[in-house]
């Protein structure tokens, strides 16, 4: 009973964690168990500098497992653990919330430098964050709830990309399947991470307007989906799953989207699923044009509009309101 007490409030910090820590300089605050008062007491402060004694008091604390942080600083936490993705796949002690927040910012933060700096090292620490995700999602697909949490908030290039891959992998779970070859999913998590590379090369009057875009804008911005395969093809990025989300993820079923206007099936599953989680994730974020709409409305408009695929637009809804 004291242990869940406690669990629910605090984490235990595993070995695996605290070795991620820099060594003398923890992220968030520690606290250690006292045995003598059956309580926690605080023993540092974030950043606080340890002595070489106080970080093998913390070791020995954390083998004892008598090691905790305050569930209150998992922003905090969430942070740390996103530059450092692979541990999501040891720690089965996160709950969906600090799992949500780490692969959010874990994924939009390596998508913004590898677009900064769109090179072979940028490129590979992306992929294996993507790869972790793609475990994650095989191992664990019903956890893949989690991604709710994700949903709202400030709209960024790289945060509304990150919450299209989140969302996109838990309806291709649900839709899909996650049976089959592993790589493919691996390339489907970074088809919808990328879906929107070719923004990158839009101008920002374009892009971060905080009005609604006059016509000539909207034909500058409907050309992002051809700009985004020839940056990809620019990249060595030959793959046919990613460059086929990045071309139709605004295609629509009646044959109302666009580059191509194509209808029905020819557009790929993987491109529907994308047009759904694109459309859904950009009307719940507060945009500089929009405001935020509540989840409510949102699927109002995916499920209603004929233009989105009503199977995936139904699994969406069901989704988000088991």
């Amino acid at each position: 009973m004291e242990h869940e007490a406690i669990s629910i409030r605090y984490l235990e910090i595993s070995p695996n964690i605290l070795a991620s820590f820099p060594r003398f300089t923890p992220p968030v605050p520690l606290y250690a168990f006292d045995e003598k008062v059956r309580q926690l007491k605080l023993l540092c402060r974030a950043e606080q500098r340890l002595t070489r004694k106080g970080r093998e008091e913390l070791e020995g604390l954390c083998e004892e497992g008598l090691l905790y942080l305050a569930r209150a600083d998992y922003k905090l936490y969430a942070a740390h653990l996103s530059k450092n993705l692979g541990l999501v796949l040891t720690e089965d002690h996160l709950s969906d919330m600090e799992v949500a927040e780490i692969f959010l910012l874990g994924l939009a933060g390596r998508l913004e430098e590898f677009y900064a700096q769109p090179i072979d090292a940028t490129l590979e620490i992306l992929r294996k964050d993507v790869s972790v995700l793609a475990e994650f999602v095989w191992a664990h697909p019903d956890r893949t709830r989690a991604f709710r949490f994700t949903i709202g908030g400030q709209h960024t290039l790289y945060l509304h990309s990150a919450r299209v891959c989140l969302l996109g992998m838990a309806l291709y779970a649900a839709v899909l399947g996650t049976g089959g070859d592993r790589r493919h999913l691996g390339d489907s998590a970074m088809a919808f991470l990328l879906h929107d590379i070719g923004m990158t090369a839009l101008p920002e009057f374009v892009t971060d307007k905080d009005r609604p875009l006059f016509n000539q804008e909207k034909v500058r911005m409907r050309e992002h989906p051809d700009i985004g395969v020839r940056i990809l093809e620019r990249l060595g990025m030959r793959n046919t799953v990613i460059e086929t989300c990045a071309m139709q993820h605004h295609e629509r079923m009646d044959g109302t989207g666009y580059p191509s206007r194509m209808r029905g099936d020819k557009i790929h599953p993987l491109a529907r699923v994308c047009a759904v989680v694109d459309a859904f994730c950009a009307m719940t974020s507060e945009r500089k044009h929009a405001g935020a709409k509540t989840i409510a409305a949102a699927l109002a408009i995916v499920t209603q509009d004929p233009g989105f695929d009503p199977k995936i637009s139904a699994r969406l809804a069901a989704f988000l309101t088991d």
